[in-house]
């Protein structure tokens, strides 16, 4: 489905953002069986509250449509995340970033080596000149969010890592399916 999305995108243009996934609620983190691990503290800034769980990475096409994703722990950085990525998209593609992905030696790595242009907002005392996200863009990856988001269940009852990892998962991949039935 991920090269049929990027094959369509005939504007190559992307948007890259991450969203958390609580496991808990923070009262119940020394209870939590699922994970025990500090990495999986988090902080979410559009919430500007600490969570506990992890944080799904996503690459998603000009209409929302996901390419690429990865599950990591709360505490992990977006920019580190992203450095795992694969980016299997065309040369010449843009990557509409927020703040969260300013990294001036990978921004020289994908243009240099791979062609792809990774537009990040900058924070104000930043060295270079801002090549960032739009409101537009902004928004087709907040909406992908919480159409995913959406369709959770008010609890996501998993007794294994894993399981709980699987459901998020299936849940993305429904997301996916959902532009392959609307065609």
């Amino acid at each position: 489905m991920a090269k049929a999305f990027t094959v369509a995108n005939s504007e190559k243009i992307y948007a890259i953002d991450s969203f958390p996934v609580p496991v808990c609620s923070n009262i119940r983190i020394s209870r939590c069986q699922i994970y025990r691990d500090e990495k999986y503290r988090g902080y979410s800034a559009i919430r500007q509250s600490y969570f506990f769980g992890i944080k799904v990475h996503m690459l998603v096409t000009k209409y929302g449509e996901p390419v690429e994703f990865v599950i990591e722990p709360g505490s992990f950085s977006d920019i580190r995340v992203a450095k795992t990525f694969d980016f299997n998209i065309q040369r010449g593609s843009i990557i509409h970033a927020d703040r969260a992905y300013t990294d001036y030696e990978f921004e020289d790595y994908l243009e240099l080596q791979r062609q792809i242009f990774l537009a990040a907002r900058r924070k104000q005392n930043s060295k270079r000149r801002e090549r960032g996200m739009c409101k537009k863009t902004r928004k087709i990856i907040e909406t992908s969010f919480s159409s995913i988001v959406s369709n959770f269940s008010r609890k996501i009852h998993a007794v294994t890592a894993k399981g709980f990892e699987l459901k998020i998962i299936m849940f993305v991949f429904a997301y996916a399916l959902s532009f392959l039935v609307a065609t």
